[in-house]
């Protein structure tokens, strides 16, 4: 089925950027990249700049949606060995609450966060050990 609709001028250069000799190629190819997306949801699309540091923080590449949400989802963990605990997004507020607590404006709080989470483990590995 053939259509004609009316883009700004702008829009249709920014496609004649990507495929110059034929910029309506462009346009279905994006097209058919987000057919299977409803609309009006929000979505989140990381690419270029973002996209490489991201995948640098995670030391994995993103390829897709679900590859993202696994590798968010890794970071609620604390793996010790072949013990993984899972926190949950209350209990990391919580330490972060606690561990700022003491915090004096302007100062980086993350080597805190650090420290009491480190601290806080080390407390509960000794008292299982001496049980």
């Amino acid at each position: 089925m053939l259509v004609n609709i009316q883009i700004p001028d702008e829009i249709y250069q920014k496609y004649a950027e990507r495929k110059p000799e034929r910029p309506q190629v462009a346009i279905a190819d994006a097209l058919k990249e987000f057919v299977g997306l409803k609309p009006g949801e929000p979505r989140v699309v990381v690419e270029g700049e973002l996209l490489r540091k991201l995948n640098t923080i995670l030391g994995y590449p993103v390829s897709n949606p679900t590859v993202l949400v696994e590798q968010v989802g890794k970071l609620l963990r604390v793996s010790v060995g072949d013990l993984s605990i899972e926190l949950s997004a209350d209990e990391l507020k919580r330490l972060a609450a606690i561990s700022g607590f003491y915090r004096k404006p302007g100062e980086d709080i993350a080597p805190q966060h650090k420290e009491f989470v480190t601290n806080l483990l080390k407390r509960a590995i000794t008292g299982v050990i001496n049980g």
